[in-house]
């Protein structure tokens, strides 16, 4: 998954910067999985989600959560998934870049050069545990083509490999579902997204999210 957002400059320590782009993760063991993905959803069901909707960082107007879940409840419920991820063992991968940078040269632009250091880090952590790794994304907006083409850049990425690895731990070519069907995707949505925020200027839920999501985070900037 891949976000996008302008940085506020309302913090005069930080330096200034441009649009963001941003990616990254859950890298879970797959014993985990299934007992996360009943955590998460057992954490929906008791705070009240309407069967099948999704949790997210910035929720759409009209959804449950952005009416009914809001302040206090919503910081809460944050704390609560990032609770849930830490006690199984996930780690959180979260890259960003100014999109106003140049990119390396054997990337034509700042998603193929994210997408690259995203199946970097997956191979790294996966080889660090000694088993191969399954990247399951939600996906791309743009409808089918979009889809294909990210995809496709992805074969590349595992067949060619990036300027410093062969991705040898890597299984098989990323999988793209629908994020509303699994929670762990919506975790890893709320996980980038409050990562970004908080990055760029954000003053409201992201500090104090950012804050438990560092134990389980690496960030690479």
């Amino acid at each position: 998954m891949l976000f996008r957002s302008d940085s506020k400059q309302n913090n005069p320590t930080r330096p200034r910067m441009g649009p963001l782009l941003a990616t990254g993760g859950l890298f879970i063991a797959g014993d985990d999985l299934a007992s996360l993905e009943r955590s998460l959803e057992g954490l929906c069901h008791r705070v009240g989600f309407p069967a099948n909707e999704e949790f997210k960082w910035s929720p759409r107007r009209g959804s449950w959560m952005h009416h009914e879940l809001v302040e206090g409840a919503r910081r809460e419920f944050f704390a609560e998934v990032l609770g849930i991820c830490s006690k199984h063992h996930a780690t959180a991968v979260i890259i960003l870049t100014d999109s106003t940078y140049r990119t390396p040269s054997d990337c034509a632009n700042h998603e193929i050069f994210m997408t690259k250091m995203l199946i970097e880090r997956v191979n790294i952590l996966a080889d660090a545990k000694g088993f191969d790794a399954v990247i399951i994304t939600d996906r791309p907006g743009g409808g089918l083509p979009t889809e294909k083409k990210f995809l496709a850049e992805c074969f590349e990425t595992l067949k060619n490999g990036t300027r410093f690895i062969m991705p040898k731990r890597i299984a098989v070519n990323p999988i793209a579902t629908d994020s509303h069907l699994i929670r762990a995707l919506q975790a890893a949505d709320l996980i980038v997204s409050c990562t970004t925020a908080f990055v760029s200027g954000q003053t409201t839920l992201a500090p104090e999210t950012f804050e438990i999501l560092k134990q389980i985070g690496r960030a690479h900037v």
